[in-house]
């Protein structure tokens, strides 16, 4: 039986220094796919350069990166422990372009830093110092998160990123069933339908007594999620005052 299932993107940045995580991260993302993604209908394609690019000397490093990698996904996992990269012509590194231009074109992206102990020789040069620099920056602009270990890093990750394809899925499912706005029409969201059902009744308790009920049911017709809070419900009765409401 064949099934519709949505693909999407995800850039896995990082420097040189956290190939372990880069691996364990995409053994996750399989096992994601072949579990949660299955009940999803969706799969997560885990772009790396070590297997997403192709040569390419029409311009230097980073841009071709951007050409053929950056700007084709939707969503980046960033990783980093005690390096930062190599500059760019506008930024401190490469994976901080790479966080950046996917930021600019809206995409969502997952940063984490190793707060295990940094190799002593790791100190030998100024990429820690400048990864610090880096990292105050981003903690400024949105929220990082950390850990001290690769199990716990994987946790988090599956978590956060079946979050997030979660909502993808709900927004792609909105603009499936909306057509096309007119060039002089303004864009709004479907109007909800939300359609409330009352009912009332009686039952007898075992002592013989009589018990009032109101029996509400909600069901939405909308084609998009809708969700109810602060629901009220006041009853009133002139000749005795309704004991339960299910």
């Amino acid at each position: 039986m064949s099934r519709e299932v949505r693909e999407y993107c995800c850039l896995l940045i990082s420097p040189s220094d956290v190939q372990r995580e880069r691996d364990s991260l995409t053994d996750l993302v399989t096992n994601w796919n072949a579990q949660i993604g299955k009940a999803l209908g969706a799969r997560i394609d885990l772009v790396r350069w070590e297997s997403h690019v192709i040569p390419d000397m029409s311009a230097p490093p980073q841009d071709v990166l951007n050409k053929q990698l950056v700007d084709n996904c939707e969503l980046g996992i960033a990783v980093f422990w005690y390096r930062l990269g190599t500059p760019t012509t506008q930024y401190p590194s490469g994976s901080i372009e790479e966080i950046y231009k996917l930021v600019e074109r809206g995409a969502r992206v997952l940063v984490y830093f190793n707060n295990s102990p940094v190799p002593q020789d790791a100190l030998k040069d100024d990429q820690f110092t400048r990864l610090q620099e880096a990292r105050e920056r981003l903690e400024r602009d949105g929220l990082v998160f950390t850990y001290t270990d690769i199990a716990q890093l994987r946790e988090k990750v599956q978590l956060h990123i079946t979050s997030i394809i979660t909502d993808l899925i709900v927004r792609d499912k909105v603009d499936l069933g909306s057509p096309p706005p007119a060039k002089s029409t303004v864009l709004t969201a479907p109007i909800p339908d939300v359609r409330v059902k009352v009912q009332g009744g009686f039952i007898m308790n075992p002592m013989g007594q009589s018990i009032n009920l109101i029996i509400v049911s909600i069901q939405n017709y909308s084609p998009v999620p809708v969700y109810l809070g602060n629901i009220y419900l006041e009853t009133s009765s002139n000749k005795e005052e309704l004991r339960d409401v299910v």
